[in-house]
């Protein structure tokens, strides 16, 4: 018999198989060119029903896509998309809520124009590959909503590696770059318009990104790629209790160099101090404050991918801080051990490692209402510098840096010079402390600003020459010495009139006080130095900054002879 290969020469050789052999060949040439003609007329339609059901098999048919326009050339290996919409189906999320199977988090994205360029046709089909040029989003809006459904999608990743989740059934996606341009990221919960997160105006660029197990091994990438930039015009949120909005404007990220800074970081709080009083049951402090010009270096951007912020050092160039107490609202009674500054840093939503952070210039004021007299006094810590060393959360860096060391030096008052240290001893079991500080001269009148409001009483003259103190705290209470050298001290003792609310001289009492406390220290000539010991045990309920300035009060109060 014949082999195929034989009788195909026979044919051709006779009138007959010629002519059977132009019809077969017409035949096949007719069927590619219907079929090519197929994929030129309907090529779009096939890529936008192949794209939709994907996106329904893939969500549980809770996403729907769609697109205005779709423009693809495959020799040239370029797409271009115009509105592409990906949205979810409420029905479908509602009928996956009485199931329990309804997801933590909801999309709803829209990307004006989508460009894909230079991808090479032939090895994304046959090697599996998707290798090309560059990738554009232009103003992509992406919005998202917590569910409160299912797991935490922020918290709970997939098993899966996440280049695994990205490559899917491809082995390698490589493009030169990704550039996203004037992005918007909102974020709602799920059936209220007020959006919780916004960030405007972000712009990312990935330069060299590859996604294949291999880059995934590679320590040098950050977010698979060989350089990160992005740029934010502003990131502002609210606070979980809904009382602050919090901003962040010009935010740069530049992986290459391992930097990144914000123009601006502001703390807003949405009432005015009488309607932030009204609005509480417990007395509570109500911030604002305003960060200028911070700067991160040598930033491992790959460690914020594990949740760890790494940072040699952090510049603060300007700071404002503002605070407000009313106390005619009663305590709220809650136990606060455990919330010294680095207590509190073990709760810090990230492993935290920043070896120095510096403050350039700051401002600081504390206000007060006192419950007696209604009337306010300020605390004013202005030209504030501060220094901070071994700031961590890390129980690996604390074992080789246990102590996070805080230097600052201010002018209180606008008067005097004040010099603080203070040293946190990380992951203490009790939680030791140390602080030691000096005050430089100043008129003992300079107080009344707090003494009137507060007290009431008033320095009527004394110069006050010199105020040491030295402290050792932990959870339960400080102890240490206090040493204030002051000379010709008079003080008057105040009341509230009844009716025109005005601070009145309590001449009895004044003239008692005046006669009990000590003018001077040293009070003779000899030069003796009185030194006040302090006791002083915690009051659970407040906080490290109540306890030292409690004890620092026992001191002075001993020093001029009052022991009560």
């Amino acid at each position: 018999m014949r082999s195929l290969k034989q009788r195909f020469h026979h044919a051709r050789k006779t009138r007959r198989g010629r002519i059977i052999l132009v019809v077969l060949g017409l035949v096949l040439l007719s069927a590619v060119g219907a079929c090519l003609f197929y994929w030129f007329i309907y090529r779009k339609q096939i890529v936008r029903e192949q794209l939709e059901a994907t996106v329904i098999r893939k969500s549980n048919g809770l996403y729907r896509i769609s697109y205005d326009k779709l423009v693809l050339d495959e020799v040239n290996g370029h797409l271009s998309v115009t509105n592409l919409r990906l949205n979810y189906d409420s029905t479908r999320f509602l009928q996956l809520a009485t199931t329990g199977k309804a997801p933590g988090m909801l999309l709803r994205i829209l990307i004006p124009k989508l460009i894909i360029s230079g991808v090479k046709t032939p090895r994304a089909l046959l090697g599996q590959e998707l290798i090309g040029q560059y990738v554009r989003l232009q103003e992509p809006r992406i919005e998202l909503f917590y569910t409160n459904k299912g797991a935490d999608s922020l918290r709970h990743t997939p098993a899966p590696a996440i280049y695994q989740q990205i490559l899917g059934d491809l082995n390698l996606i490589k493009l030169d770059s990704v550039l996203i341009n004037q992005a918007q990221i909102l974020s709602y919960r799920y059936g209220d318009t007020s959006n919780l997160v916004r960030i405007s105006g972000a712009d990312l660029h990935l330069h060299e990104l590859s996604i294949d197990s291999v880059s995934n091994e590679d320590a040098s990438r950050i977010l698979f790629s060989r350089q990160l930039l992005a740029r934010v015009n502003q990131v502002s949120w609210l606070s979980a209790d809904g009382r602050y909005r919090l901003q962040g404007d010009s935010i740069r990220l530049d992986a290459s160099s391992q930097s990144a800074s914000i123009a601006r970081f502001a703390i807003k709080p949405l009432l005015n101090e009488a309607a932030f009083t009204r609005s509480l049951r417990f007395a509570d402090d109500r911030f604002e404050a305003d960060i200028r010009d911070l700067e991160f270096f040598r930033v491992r951007f790959n460690s914020l991918l594990n949740d760890t912020l790494h940072a040699d050092s952090v510049i603060v160039s300007q700071a404002l801080l503002q605070i407000y107490r009313d106390l005619g609202l009663p305590h709220d009674g809650k136990n606060r051990v455990g919330t010294y500054p680095h207590q509190a840093l073990l709760r810090f939503g990230l492993a935290t490692r920043i070896d120095a952070l510096k403050i350039e210039t700051a401002s600081i004021n504390y206000k007060e209402r006192n419950a007696g007299t209604r009337m306010a006094g300020i605390v004013s810590f202005q030209h504030t510098r501060a220094h901070v060393k071994h700031l961590s959360n890390i129980k690996e860096y604390a074992r080789e840096h246990p102590v996070m060391q805080v230097r600052i030096q201010t002018q209180f008052l606008n008067r005097a010079q004040l010099q603080l240290q203070w040293n946190f001893y990380l992951f203490h079991p009790k939680g030791q402390f140390t602080v030691t500080g000096e005050l430089s001269s100043m008129p003992a009148a300079a107080v009344n600003v707090l003494t009137e409001p507060m007290g009431p009483a008033r320095m009527e003259k004394g110069q006050i020459n010199n105020l040491q103190f030295n402290f050792t705290g932990h959870n339960y209470g400080m102890y240490g010495t206090v040493r204030m050298l002051y000379e010709d001290l008079k003080v008057s003792l105040l009341e509230k009139e009844t009716g025109s609310g005005e601070l009145s001289k309590k001449k009895l009492a004044s003239l008692a006080a005046n006669i009990i406390i000590r003018k001077s220290n040293p009070a003779d000539k000899k030069g003796n130095i009185r030194t006040a010991k302090v006791n002083m045990q915690r009051d659970t309920r407040r906080s490290i900054f109540h306890l030292s300035w409690k004890s620092l009060f026992q001191g002075i109060k001993r020093t001029v002879g009052i022991n009560k």
